[in-house]
C-alpha cells in the first residue's frame, strides 16, 4: 500500500541535495549556473558535485562532519556545498573580510574535520 503525504509534510522531509538531484535528474541539459565562468547544465553540475563527494569520502569525510569553506562565489563553492549536502555534511561558510584572528576564531568554533580554502584566499587561511 502506497501513503500519499500531504505537500506540506513531504516539504518538509525534502533536502538541500534531494531537491537538486531530481531536478538534475528531470532537467539534465537545463542551465544551472550562468555568470563570470560560463555556464553549466544540471547534468554537468550533478556530475562534478558526485565527483567532489567522492572526494571528500575519500579523504574521510562522513554525515555529521562539518568543513569549513573560505571562497568567493564561484562555481567551485556551489559544488563543494551541494557535494557536502549529498554526505550530510555541515558547510560553515567563512568570510574572507574577517581579520586573521576573528577567522581563526570562527573556523575554531566551527572545530571542522576539514578546511577548504580557494586559491585567493589561501594565504588568510595559512595566517590563521
Amino acid at each position: 500500500m502506497t501513503t500519499h503525504l500531504p505537500a506540506t509534510t513531504a516539504a518538509s522531509h525534502a533536502t538541500i541535495w534531494g531537491l537538486f538531484h531530481e531536478r538534475s535528474r528531470i532537467s539534465p541539459s537545463a542551465i544551472a549556473l550562468s555568470g563570470a565562468e560560463g555556464e553549466m547544465t544540471f547534468g554537468e553540475l550533478d556530475k562534478r558535485v558526485l565527483q567532489a563527494a567522492k572526494v571528500l569520502r575519500a579523504r574521510g569525510i562522513s554525515r555529521g562532519d562539518r568543513i569549513a569553506l573560505l571562497s568567493e562565489n564561484r562555481f567551485a563553492y556551489l559544488e563543494i556545498v551541494l557535494a557536502a549536502a549529498c554526505l550530510s555534511v555541515t558547510v560553515a561558510a567563512q568570510n574572507w573580510r574577517l581579520s586573521t584572528d576573528e577567522l581563526r576564531h570562527c573556523i575554531n568554533l566551527v572545530d571542522p574535520s576539514l578546511v577548504i580554502a580557494s586559491q585567493r584566499h589561501l594565504e588568510l587561511f595559512r595566517s590563521t
